[in-house]
């Protein structure tokens, strides 16, 4: 066996544990976002990323909430 053929059964082993690799994580995220094909990844992560806006807002909307009825609070007790 030449070095040519040794470097070329490396690189095969080297493409096949990253092909299992890529395979591995691609089932945990199609597990962990509960889709069953690759196109609903997409999706499914493009509507994660709008509920975490909403999210990101209602915060926002509730802690401006909260120090308006703690400044009018304030203001009432002097």
């Amino acid at each position: 066996m030449g070095d040519t053929q040794k470097e070329m059964e490396l690189t095969l082993q080297q493409m096949k544990l990253a092909l299992t690799t890529a395979t591995g994580l691609i089932n945990q995220i199609r597990t962990v976002l509960n889709v069953q094909g690759d196109s609903e990844i997409i999706g499914k992560l493009a509507a994660l990323n709008a509920d975490a806006e909403d999210g990101k807002s209602y915060k926002l909307k509730l802690v401006e909430e909260t120090c308006g009825a703690g400044v009018r609070a304030l203001g009432e007790s002097f």
